[in-house]
């Protein structure tokens, strides 16, 4: 085991290294993957990379945190996102005792609707449509408080005539505190490359490094989590030109006597927390600094960044809902249904 940390611990600071050159958010193909894949997710504000429970999806987030509760368990999502755009996800997980070890498969998908084709001169010619899906198969082990996971993806994707294919793994760590209610987790997201690309230029995955710590009280009904993501750059600011200030006449540059050192770390972080109202309901919330700064109005306060969801839990089965506020215009709606085959 000592061995498999230091190899994870060798791999980490050289894809942080490797990683520090990569254009960020925005200029890399198949974003679809950076999406929150279950109505949990979207409640706590997209990420959880510490802790699960039974819960497969965000053991898809970090292949770290499958394990045996999740044997036999099944889970459907669909996001009603943007713009008529559907995302959504199948996830399962399967427990082997012999090996120790469980295993979960998984599908992503998101459809982008339906568009009008027109040429240059506006004249329709007929209509077209757009979707991309990643094919997900992962496993994880356990060894004393440590459990160390891998998701390998393959990536589809169909926008018009383009057709792209790509693979990818995740790689994930987990701890759990022995005596205490504590979790930690680290986890290396989309490592791979397109196999093959739209129009002969290859494009970098969406990939980030993210480590979570999560908690729950002693006296209360209560875990929250911190989150850290884009740990591979620290600046992650947008370059706005609202916060630049002429110099001369011919050039505008940001204000160099703001380092905006809060707002830097702000960004990278994730504060989430979960209620547990008996045994069968439960409530989350979550706030994500760096969608607030990119998506939020200054002229105008709104929720943006804020997110909170609810789940019913039964014998059977158990029901989510999320609602994630990204903008003054509105937010998305997450509903996720989980199936305990265990009891059927």
């Amino acid at each position: 085991m000592t061995r498999f940390v230091f190899c994870f611990a060798v791999l980490f600071l050289a894809l942080s290294v490797w990683a520090s050159a990569q254009v960020n958010g925005g200029q890399s193909a198949y974003r679809f993957l950076t999406l929150p894949l279950s109505a949990r997710l979207s409640a706590l504000g997209g990420y959880q990379v510490a802790y699960a429970g039974n819960d497969v999806a965000l053991g898809a987030q970090n292949p770290a945190l499958y394990n045996a509760d999740m044997h036999r368990q099944a889970q459907f999502n669909h996001d009603i996102y943007f713009a008529g755009i559907n995302h959504g996800s199948a996830l399962y997980a399967h427990h082997f005792d012999s090996l120790a070890t469980t295993f979960a498969a998984g599908i992503q998908y998101v459809s982008y609707g339906q568009f009008d084709l027109t040429d240059e001169t506006g004249a329709q010619n007929g209509t077209f449509s757009g979707g991309e899906y990643a094919l997900t198969l992962g496993a994880a082990r356990k060894y004393a408080f440590f459990t160390y996971g891998v998701n390998l993806k393959l990536i589809g994707s169909h926008l018009e005539s383009y057709n792209s294919f790509g693979a990818a793994i995740d790689a994930g760590l987990a701890y759990q505190h022995p005596k205490q209610p504590i979790s930690v987790g680290l986890t290396l997201k989309n490592l791979g490359a397109q196999l093959l690309t739209y129009n002969g230029v290859q494009e970098n995955l969406p990939f980030d490094i993210q480590v979570g710590y999560s908690q729950k009280l002693l006296y209360l009904p209560f875990r929250f989590s911190i989150i850290a993501h884009h740990l591979y750059r620290w600046d992650i600011r947008y370059n706005d030109p609202a916060l630049q200030q002429t110099n001369n006449l011919f050039t505008n540059q940001p204000d160099a006597n703001k380092s905006y050192f809060a707002d830097k770390l702000a960004r990278h972080l994730i504060f989430n927390g979960e209620f547990t109202i008996g045994k069968a309901l439960l409530l989350g919330f979550g706030y994500n600094h760096l969608r607030r700064q990119e998506l939020g109005i200054s002229a105008r306060r709104t929720l943006s960044g804020f997110s909170f969801g609810a789940s019913i839990r039964l014998k059977r089965f158990a029901f989510s809902y999320a609602k994630a506020i990204y903008h003054a215009a509105g937010g998305n709606n997450h509903i996720g249904i989980n199936l305990n085959l265990n009891e059927w």
